[in-house]
């Protein structure tokens, strides 16, 4: 065989990488219907490490500051009872955030304007 010296891979990961995002959004999703808190928070951080790649500093700067910010207050007990409404309000905060950004990236629905997608403005 030949030399490869491509800095390219021969075998582009995009499918398998939106099919991690949409199962973990599936996941982000049923725990957001149940309001397990604990989980939801797990698939939300799992989400911002796969969309790492696709965000500016400060958006993932941003974005690790609202997780960590709601993990502290998870992490007392008192303040994870007491605080049960401000805790799932600032979750799905998050949740939407990171749907607008996958979204922004081209990442969930496509773009409407891709003359391959012309049959959906009829």
């Amino acid at each position: 065989m030949g030399n490869f010296e491509s800095n390219e891979s021969v075998f582009n990961m995009a499918m398998a990488y939106l099919q991690r995002i949409d199962k973990l959004l599936y996941k982000a999703q049923e725990s957001a219907q149940i309001q397990d808190i604990d989980s939801w928070l797990n698939y939300l951080y799992c989400i911002r490490r796969e969309l790492s790649v696709k965000l500016i500093d400060e958006e993932e700067v941003e974005l690790k500051n609202m997780l960590v910010n709601i993990k502290k207050i998870i992490q007392d007990p008192r303040k994870k009872i007491t605080c049960r409404s401000e805790i799932l309000g600032k979750l799905d905060e998050i949740d939407i955030y990171m749907r607008k950004k996958l979204q922004q990236r081209g990442m969930l629905l496509p773009n409407r304007s891709d003359p391959r997608f012309a049959i959906l403005e009829r």
